[in-house]
């Protein structure tokens, strides 16, 4: 089975809705890709879509797994996985660290750990809350470790906006219906079970509570036979202490558990970021301030005044018996020469030689720049436009700009000249898709709306396509192709 570029190699999962596939990349890369199962319902798609957009604004960097493309290939003939048919699909890393599930397995972390993991956790929703969005769906099943043991949230297949302000809220659609049931037995809060539409980021927070006690105590907080009585037992708020599992665990620790799987959301921390400052500053800022008491016992003892050690001496004042003190003898001194930074200093050298359109300059200072710092996304957009503009090393492109973007998914330029290498090579569907990401991240740049508007025609989606040339129009009246374009498409 091949999905765009991709070609699928084995099943990792399969959840309601989505099968996840490992797949390798014309660089040779593995990489995970997210399939539609059920794409004949609209209800489906536009929950997928949904989850696009939100992957879209929630990367790496704030502790989730990032978008690295995304496609549809629905009308690829043929082209199956185990009786699966190929559809839409989103593409992010392949993370070898496995999931936090697989890490339990029914055993206990190290409190030092568990604790650092989950506020690590609570840090990445607490990005999603203050973008006004809820996860709905935290449980360690989709808990990923990067290769260096870093946790990235995955699935965002039930987060949605919960604020009528929210940025992108206009382009989403309520999918859930009151009274619907949404989320993972054990550790979806009691308002969520009876209804998911309602929710809010203390739902997440009771989740992570419940990440954290099955962390420290070797397995879930709630447990039942049946589903029933599981339900029952977290509507009730029906749990083992903490500390029965884990005698040694400190009484704050608990307290914070009792707290985030409070039956009342009202009860419970306000938001995940608020959880995160609790787990960090619980224990260690009463270590901080045993050790700063004792420091300054320590000082007193001797014989350093507490005045002194704060104020220093009065810069005036002589000591017992001495003269004054002179003034202190003034030297000019040359300031020295500014540090320059080699990899930005390489950077401006391969901009410059862009503008200059000296492409093989620019692709050969980006390399050096890659060379001395390896994970520098500005280095892979700006060689990855410079092969864009060489006009014909589309592949080297598109790798260089997909590198580009899972370092930094908002680097608009990035998506837009992967969208122009992909149209170049005549892959319209994942043209538009990266050109639409470009638009989202910069809605003034025309020309993603020119190129996109191309691709549309060559899909024949011509009202598409007119509407593109018409943003283009709006936004410079004097381009000419567009209005050649726009006359084209609609003879």
């Amino acid at each position: 089975m091949r999905l765009g570029a991709y070609e699928v190699q084995d099943e990792i999962g399969r959840g309601g809705t989505g099968v996840v596939l490992r797949a390798r990349a014309p660089s040779g890369r593995i990489v995970a890709i997210k399939v539609l199962r059920r794409f004949d319902s609209q209800e489906h798609r536009a929950r997928f879509e949904r989850e696009r957009r939100l992957l879209l604004s929630l990367g790496a960097d704030e502790g989730f797994v990032p978008l690295l493309d995304a496609g549809d290939a629905s009308s690829s003939s043929g082209s199956s996985w185990r009786g699966l048919a190929a559809g839409p699909y989103l593409v992010m890393p392949f993370l070898p660290g496995g999931t936090l599930r697989a890490r339990l397995g029914r055993k206990q972390l190290p409190m030092e750990e568990a604790l650092s993991l989950v506020a690590a956790l609570a840090d990445a929703v607490g990005h999603a809350h203050s973008r006004r969005i809820i996860h709905r769906d935290l449980k360690p099943e989709n808990v990923l470790f990067t290769e260096d043991g870093r946790p990235l949230i995955a699935d965002l297949g039930l987060a949605k906006h919960f604020r009528s302000d929210a940025l992108g809220l206009g382009r989403s659609v309520s999918l859930t219906q009151a009274g619907d049931f949404h989320g993972t037995a054990g550790y979806m809060a009691p308002e969520q079970m009876l209804n998911a539409r309602e929710a809010t980021p203390a739902a997440d927070v009771f989740s992570l509570g419940a990440i954290l006690y099955e962390c420290l105590a070797g397995e879930p907080a709630f447990q039942g036979e049946t589903v029933v009585e599981l339900l029952a037992k977290v509507e009730l708020g029906s749990y083992e202490p903490l500390r029965s599992r884990r005698p040694e665990a400190p009484a704050w620790v608990e307290r914070a558990i009792e707290r985030a799987l409070a039956r009342d959301p009202r009860a419970r921390f306000e938001d995940a970021g608020a959880f995160a400052r609790a787990l960090r500053e619980g224990a260690p800022r009463r270590a901080r301030w045993a050790s700063a008491a004792l420091g300054a016992v320590l000082l007193l003892a001797a014989g350093v005044g507490l005045g002194a050690l704060i104020f220093g001496p009065s810069s005036n004042a002589a000591p017992t018996g001495t003269a004054p003190l002179p003034p202190p003898a003034t030297t000019t001194t040359k300031p020295a020469p500014p540090r320059v930074d080699p990899v930005k200093a390489l950077l401006d050298k391969g901009a410059a030689l862009l503008a200059k359109t000296d492409n093989d300059g620019a692709i050969a200072a980006f390399t050096k720049a890659l060379e001395l710092d390896p994970k520098c996304s500005q280095a892979f957009a700006g060689r990855g436009d410079a092969r864009v503009r060489k006009w014909g090393e589309w592949d080297k492109a598109i790798e260089d700009l997909t590198r580009a973007i899972e370092l930094d998914p908002r680097n608009s330029s990035a998506w837009f000249n992967r969208g122009t290498a992909r149209q170049a090579k005549g892959d319209h569907a994942s043209a538009v898709a990266d050109l639409t990401r470009s638009i989202e991240l910069d809605p003034k740049h025309a020309m993603s709306w020119k190129n996109r508007g191309a691709s549309w025609f060559s899909l024949r989606q011509l009202q598409r396509a007119i509407s593109d040339y018409d943003h283009v129009l709006e936004l410079d009246p004097r381009d000419f192709m567009s209005w050649n374009n726009r006359g084209i498409t609609k003879d």
